[in-house]
């Protein structure tokens, strides 16, 4: 009898530690969504800096990329991470 109360015990842990797995998974699943929703956000924000590079070096603002490329001479067409 006390064999298949120990058994038992086991299984409802067993299916404790499933649900935190699957919990847990579930969150990393939500955190690679966020870092691929940041990772578009900075994508877009590289192509509005990489638009409104040569407005801003015409006119006289800097941007920070823009401020970079001339204090290094670097290209425009250089990809400058943040």
């Amino acid at each position: 009898m006390l064999h298949f109360v120990q058994d038992d015990e086991l299984r409802c842990q067993d299916d404790e530690l499933r649900c935190q797995d699957d919990e847990l998974r579930c969150q990393d699943d939500e955190l690679r969504c966020q870092d691929d929703e940041l990772r578009c956000q900075d994508d877009e924000l590289r192509c509005q800096d990489d638009e409104l590079w040569p407005q801003t070096r015409d006119s006289g603002l800097k941007t920070q990329g823009s401020r970079l490329r001339e204090l290094f001479h670097l290209s425009p067409n250089l990809v400058l991470d943040r």
